[in-house]
């Protein structure tokens, strides 16, 4: 699997992030040396079959502002690129454009140009725009790849919450309108409601989603990932 955004700039000046999916329907290129996903040789070569893409502008004379890259093989899971990334965001320094990550199952590379960090953002607020928009195309070709949720911790405990690409999927079945809560909860409020009621993480999830169990389960149902390590806290297959 090669799954790709690029911050795109026109000859014109408009601008938007279009994203491209492809599977290799096959064991994905590897190093010969450390047999991990050769990103080089499929980025520029051997990007498998495309299978969806996201566009908005029109292809031809156009300069690329950023770009966020992962090969994996075809069935690697949304929470394997979801932690991928939350390592390029810690890899991110003051003195560098460019970060690339490598593992046996998934490789990776951010790259940002001078003139997007001109115009007023961050290195990490690009990579997340490119993140929001890879995710989202990964998560409508799985069609059945879970919501996700992200825990952070607070002074108080902890903040519940969906993702971005969760969000819109979300926000396309409640209309426009609807906007993504944040919960917080204090150890000890957690503690007496699972003594009382069982694990919170199934009423969490239809607090969050504004949905019914039934129709969480037919979006792919829901994971609850630590922010800060990606590990996945619910459901704990």
């Amino acid at each position: 699997m090669y799954l790709t955004a690029h911050h795109i700039r026109t000859e014109d000046g408009l601008e938007d992030v279009h994203a491209f999916l492809y599977r290799h329907q096959g064991p994905v290129p590897r190093n010969s040396k450390n047999h991990r996903p050769n990103l080089a040789l499929i980025s520029t070569e051997q990007p498998g079959t495309l299978i969806r893409q996201s566009v908005v502008l029109p292809s031809g004379g156009n300069s690329v502002e950023s770009y966020l890259d992962f090969a994996a093989e075809d069935e690697a899971l949304v929470a394997l690129f979801e932690q991928t990334f939350q390592k390029i965001l810690g890899s991110i320094s003051d003195d560098s454009s460019f970060v690339q990550i490598f593992d046996l199952d998934v490789a990776a590379e951010f790259y940002v140009s001078p003139r997007v960090l001109r115009n007023g953002q961050t290195k990490h607020s690009e990579a997340q725009r490119l993140w929001t928009a890879a995710r989202e195309l990964l998560a409508t070709d799985a069609g059945t790849q879970p919501l996700v949720a992200r825990v952070e911790p607070t002074a108080e405990g902890k903040v519940y919450f969906l993702d971005e690409a969760s969000a819109r999927r979300v926000r396309r079945i409640l209309g426009e309108d609807w906007r993504r809560p944040r919960v917080s909860i204090t150890p000890e409020v957690r503690s007496e409601f699972d003594r009382l009621h069982g694990s919170i993480f199934p009423h969490l999830a239809t607090v969050l989603t504004g949905l019914k169990e039934p129709e969480i389960e037919d979006l792919g149902g829901i994971e609850f990932l630590d922010a800060t390590t990606g590990q996945r806290l619910y459901p704990t297959r």
